[in-house]
């Protein structure tokens, strides 16, 4: 008030989302308080306020910080009496006996992240003892967890396995771009609520250990349901080995009996590399001890049940060349997300090319291109017909949230949009919390993706969680790879109108043309980074481009 800002409160606000850092500290016994102002975007810039300066608001941010700091030193006894109820003892009678108990008998590796993730908030985690059945879903002992609602911090516990999806619309107009906040749907993982008996606390983050890897001189098998496998992959392919993918099921006589595989199961036979025997073994040795996934030896091709070794049903995967566009106006969250997961997380190389020179680049030297979300339009007719061409020889491309749009509007792939009749389609409105009609507050959403496809290699549940913000939505075809059911919303909110539009409609598709294919994601599937769950998919598209169309 004293150097004549204008403001407001309490009509809007992100305070439910414990990824946001102004938030994350309502969740372990602080206050978090978010102040946004308008940026002066240079020196000046006109304003229905009037002139908005550089130096205002460096000031106005300054004495909101100075503020802030001098209320928390005025308020400390009273933030001292809010930290010491917020971990009363108390908290932890409240979950009556109930806990929320999650697995995967497949991927470890997913698993123990998220395991790894509750101990560094230390919350209580406890071990699953016996087999547990709810519901079509079985949690192995040894293979799932149980985390106690009713602990200290009973309300991080609840945020993270937040399923709310009941907000009224008046409410839900507030929310800011946030309804939907589970971090347990993120991970893709099973989850249920369960009054079963704990076993062993766990203390120390779970860790795996595939142990010694016996030398084979016929093949190599490796699960892929385990998420370890990925950067796994794709360290074999970047040295050149030739790996194959299952585009069937089988079953092999081990040492310990039967073992499954599934569709998407890695074979990597001894002939035919460019590496020796004792080579490949060693490379194979490394990445496990490194990824933490077990590798089988086989000394046969003959199986028990399904496809042999030798069978068409193996295909080649090819060594990807992926370029992604960023620069311009493309969004630069959502282009950071593909190379954070290129560099940080599967470690593999990955190509940026700016908008302004994407004209020049010479397609065919790529083999995967990712257009996320953006304004295109520094792509003219000539470009796009180059583009198309790339795809007709081979390409894929993999459009992801608005890019999904863009490449259906300049009929870059045959895919088609909803038709909508509802006020929404005619335009964008405002909200009065300033979201646009046009987009969803952040939700989480129920989709059935079809298993024996490619894109979904890996994942062992037809229900994926996904997490949705625009109100674009993909018309089913036979292209469809995953699809959302009639009763989608899992948690947040999404309004009566969006719905009708949402349901029945299409989350990927991959549409053939020519020798190569558009693979269409409806949402972002590497949302914030976090979404490992439908990380999955958007990886199989890199690796499964060339085989993804039916």
């Amino acid at each position: 008030d004293n150097i004549g800002s204008f403001y407001y409160t309490k009509e809007s606000f992100d305070n439910k989302n414990p990824n946001f850092g102004s938030t994350y500290p309502d969740y372990n016994g602080g206050v978090g308080i978010l102040f946004e102002q308008g940026s002066s975007r240079g020196l000046q810039q006109e304003s229905d306020n009037g002139l908005v300066t550089l130096p205002f608001t460096i000031r106005n941010q300054l004495v909101t910080t100075i503020a802030t700091v001098d209320a928390a030193h005025g308020n400390r006894e009273a933030l001292f009496d809010l930290q010491e109820e917020f971990f009363t003892p108390e908290r932890g009678t409240r979950g009556n006996g109930r806990s929320y108990i999650v697995g995967d008998s497949h991927d470890p590796t997913r698993l123990h992240k998220f395991i790894a993730l509750l101990l560094d908030h230390r919350l209580e985690v406890y071990e699953n003892p016996n087999d547990i059945v709810v519901g079509d879903i079985t949690y192995e002992s040894g293979k799932s967890y149980l985390i106690p609602a009713g602990q200290a911090n009973s309300a991080l516990v609840g945020i993270i396995f937040d399923d709310k999806a009941d907000w009224t619309d008046e409410v839900a107009d507030k929310l800011g771009y946030g309804a939907g906040f589970s971090v347990a749907y993120s991970t893709g993982l099973s989850y249920d609520e369960s009054n079963a008996a704990l076993g062993n606390r766990v203390t120390v983050a779970p860790v795996a250990n595939p142990g010694s890897l016996a030398r084979s001189e016929y093949a190599y098998l490796i699960d892929f349901r385990d998420s370890g496998s990925l950067p796994l992959l794709f360290h074999l392919l970047d040295k050149g080995v030739r790996v194959q993918s299952a585009f069937k099921p089988f079953t092999i006589n081990g040492a310990g009996g039967e073992k499954e595989f599934s569709n998407g199961s890695l074979l990597i036979p001894i002939q035919n590399q460019n590496l020796s025997s004792a080579e490949l073994h060693a490379l194979l040795q490394e990445a496990s001890e490194r990824e933490g996934v077990a590798i089988t030896p086989v000394a046969t091709g003959f199986n028990a049940r399904g496809v042999d070794l030798g069978s068409s049903s193996f295909r080649r995967v090819e060594q990807p060349k992926v370029l992604v566009v960023t620069g311009g106006d493309v969004t630069s969250t959502e282009a950071g997300e593909v190379w954070h997961l290129f560099d940080q997380q599967l470690r593999y190389p990955l190509t940026r090319v700016d908008a302004d020179v994407f004209s020049r680049v010479p397609l065919q030297e790529f083999n995967r291109i990712v257009f996320v979300s953006g304004n295109y339009s520094f792509l003219n007719d000539r470009d796009i017909d180059n583009l198309k061409g790339w795809i007709r020889n081979g390409g894929s491309l993999i459009a992801v949230n608005g890019a999904t749009r863009w490449a259906i509007n300049n009929k870059v792939t045959s895919a088609k949009l909803v038709e909508r009749s509802d006020s929404v389609a005619e335009g964008p409105t405002a909200s009065r919390s300033g979201r646009s009609a046009n987009r969803l507050p952040t939700s989480v959403f129920e989709t059935r993706i079809d298993l024996e496809h490619p894109l979904a290699f890996g994942l062992t549940r037809e229900k994926l969680p996904v997490v949705r913000e625009n109100t674009f939505f993909l018309a089913s075809s036979p292209d469809a790879v995953a699809s959302y059911p009639d009763e989608p919303l899992l948690n947040g909110y999404i309004s009566s109108e969006h719905l009708e539009g949402l349901k029945g409609s299409a989350s990927i598709l991959a549409t053939p043309s020519g020798r190569g294919n558009v693979i269409l994601f409806a949402e972002n599937p590497l949302f914030r980074g976090t979404w490992d769950g439908t990380r999955r998919t958007f990886v199989n598209a890199v690796l499964f481009g060339n085989n993804s169309s039916r």
